[in-house]
């Protein structure tokens, strides 16, 4: 029985077991398999995920205290956000 066909779905057992031995894909399987470790591949895992910041008015507690003033003044957001950046940028001059 012959191993070579295009279309030919049944072959000898001596064919398909020295195809199997022979391929480089088993090969490439085995030894991944092989060395292969679950906790070593979630600790790369891990090491790619983005993690957390920190909140800014926790990291800066001059923002926070400036932010708790204008909220105790009753002011808006868009009011607090104008006013920090305005505070920001006459104290960089």
């Amino acid at each position: 029985m012959s191993c070579v066909g295009k279309r030919r779905l049944v072959a000898s057992q001596s064919c398909l077991t020295g195809t199997i031995v022979r391929s480089p894909v088993r090969l490439i399987v085995t030894v991944g398999a092989a060395n292969y470790r679950a906790f070593a591949a979630r600790e790369r895992y891990e090491s790619f995920t983005v993690q957390p910041k920190e909140h800014k008015l926790v990291a800066s507690s001059g923002l926070h205290d400036a932010v708790n003033e204008g909220l105790e003044q009753e002011w808006s957001p868009e009011q607090i956000s104008a006013r920090l950046t305005r505070t920001i940028l006459m104290t960089r001059r």
